[in-house]
């Protein structure tokens, strides 16, 4: 697997506002990303590098970023147990992490 400086159509992508909140999305084309601070496209999101700025429509500003995998678990929905026992499955087959780094 090869690490890409750009997002995809079906990555995960971390957006992070000024708070500090963050969320994670996967990217799709057609979908949308909805919080209090306003809505971004993910077309807009797609093919920008990681690390950019982008702005809601409202002009709440968010930083974009690839999440790593802690966070990822740390997110999960599911009961921690469940979530570590099956997401870390599925992250070592799937994951892709830049340059060799965790």
């Amino acid at each position: 697997m090869k690490y890409a400086s750009t997002a995809q159509d079906g990555d995960l992508a971390q957006l992070v506002g000024l708070t500090h909140k963050h969320f994670i999305i996967t990217l799709k084309e057609g979908g949308d990303f909805q919080s209090h601070r306003g809505v971004i496209k993910h077309e807009e999101l797609i093919g920008k590098p990681w690390g950019s700025q982008v702005f809601s429509h409202t002009g709440a500003p968010f930083y974009y970023c690839s999440p790593r995998f802690p966070t990822c678990l740390t997110n999960c929905r599911a009961p921690r147990k469940f979530c570590i026992r099956k997401t870390s499955a599925i992250f070592s087959f799937k994951w892709e992490s830049p340059r060799g780094k965790p």
